[in-house]
Order: C-alpha cells, then structure tokens, then sequence
C-alpha cells in the first residue's frame, strides 16, 4: 500500500487491494476476477492460515526464496502447507520457486547459490529459468512508486520483462486452448 502510494500521476495507475480478513480474501479476489485477467496475490511470508487460503485460491503460485540456508528451511515448511492446500483442494496447486537476490557475479557466493539450485531439485519443486539477481536497482524503484520494469536499470528491466515472460508461457499451459490462440 505505501509503494502505491508513491507512485506519481504521470506513471500508469497499478491497482492495489489489502485483503487481511482471511475468511474475505476468496470473496475479494472472486469479486475482483469479474474485472482484472491476473491478479497478484503478495502472501505473507508467516505460514499462517492466511497463508493457506491464499494458497487455496491459487491458479499458480510463485514462490521467491534468497539463496540461502534459512530460506531452504523456511521452504520445507512451505511445501508441507502446499502439500496441505493439494489435499483439501483435491487438485494439483502448480508451483515454482523464484530465486531472489541471486548472486551471479561473486565468486565466493556464486557455489553457494548455485548448491541451493540443487537442494531446490531435491525437494521436489520446479524452480524458474528466471531469476532475480541482487540490485539496487529493485530498492530504489520501489522507494519511488516505480515498478523495476518502470526503473531507470536496464538490467532490471531485462530481469522482470524475462519473469514475466516465463510466468505468462506457465500460465498459457493451464488456460483453454481458445483463449491462448
């Protein structure tokens, strides 16, 4: 809600909803489905029930992860509430890990974060092509109300138009064959 609030009059309008009621949220995003084709859902990184019904709603779920130790921890705990929302639903939840903050560059951390690549393989999720690398660039466009594909980076703007992309072929596998021709 403060990102939005930043975001100056001459920048296209993004619409941003806060949803915290989690017996609401099904209704809210039904209610908005009448007039957006996507909507983004930014969960809580607590595994709450919140956590569960946002997960239960879903079409696809995107999880961004640092490459790091807590962050593989905190994502076997994830995959158990994924596993949960699959079972109540009684339908395949698709579901792909986002690297954030990945460290392409520094020698030192480059085995590190190419070792959580493989730790992500094990446990069994679908990781993106895509990834975010560490920017400033993403700090700095949110401070001013930017979106980082708004930013002044190009390299930004290479990542997200990349995610983008991938999310949008993900999401064309699951629509009916008329709506993706």
């Amino acid at each position: 809600m403060k990102w939005s609030g930043h975001r100056e009059s001459d920048v296209p309008s993004i619409p941003v909803f806060t949803i915290s009621d989690e017996k609401a949220l099904a209704k809210n995003v039904q209610a908005l489905e009448a007039t957006y084709d996507f909507i983004l859902i930014d969960g809580t990184p607590i595994l709450s029930t919140l956590a569960t019904r946002t997960i239960l709603i879903s079409d696809l779920v995107i999880i961004p992860i640092l490459p790091s130790g807590a962050d593989i921890w905190s994502l076997e705990k994830f995959i158990e509430r994924l596993h949960d929302a699959i079972q109540v639903r009684g339908d395949h939840i698709p579901a792909y890990v986002l690297i954030n903050k990945f460290n392409s560059t520094e020698k030192r951390t480059v085995g590190l974060d190419k070792e959580v690549l493989e730790v992500l393989k094990q446990l069994g999720l679908s990781t993106l092509e895509s990834t975010l690398n560490y920017r400033v660039a993403f700090r700095e466009a949110m401070i001013e109300g930017l979106t980082a594909y708004e930013y002044r980076d190009p390299k930004a703007k290479m990542e997200i138009e990349n995610l983008g992309i991938e999310i949008l072929s993900i999401i064309q596998q699951f629509l009916p064959k008329s709506i993706t021709t």
